[in-house]
């Protein structure tokens, strides 16, 4: 709204509900509806109906799915917080490679700070903020 500077949902409403907009970030079809996400129209993570119902996360997946066997790293980019995320997000296990990954941040916020001063923090979603399933990293 005009109201929320930090707004994170879509515009889209569908006759059911009573609030406008999706979470795109919780429609993605991996772990949909699961931890994290709310079912709830009027909560700021609402998931949406169903898994990938909305054009935007459609489209995301879509793209990603076409660069998926040759690319080497995602990086899913948010403006709320100075923070460096890697999987999981919908569960608190560590993803297969989150050694590697923990490293790959390190540097990354190293690199960050060097430049801006600015403070980051990572580690996995689910350890970094809190569970969030349904999402593009995951």
């Amino acid at each position: 709204t005009q109201e929320d500077r930090m707004w994170r949902k879509n515009r889209n409403q569908y006759p059911e509900n009573v609030c406008v907009g999706i979470d795109i970030n919780r429609n993605f079809d991996d772990n949909f509806a699961g931890p994290g996400t709310s079912n709830n129209s009027c909560s700021q993570t609402f998931h949406g109906p169903s898994p990938a119902s909305e054009l935007e996360t459609q489209a995301t997946q879509a793209a990603i799915d076409a660069i998926a066997a040759s690319a080497k790293a995602l990086f899913s980019i948010h403006s709320y917080s100075q923070l460096w995320m890697y999987p999981y997000g919908y569960t608190n296990d560590p993803c297969p490679d989150a050694a590697e990954q923990d490293v790959l941040a390190a540097a990354g916020c190293a690199a960050l700070t060097a430049v801006y001063g600015t403070q980051y923090e990572y580690g996995s979603v689910a350890d970094t903020i809190y569970l969030a399933a349904s999402t593009t990293i995951d």
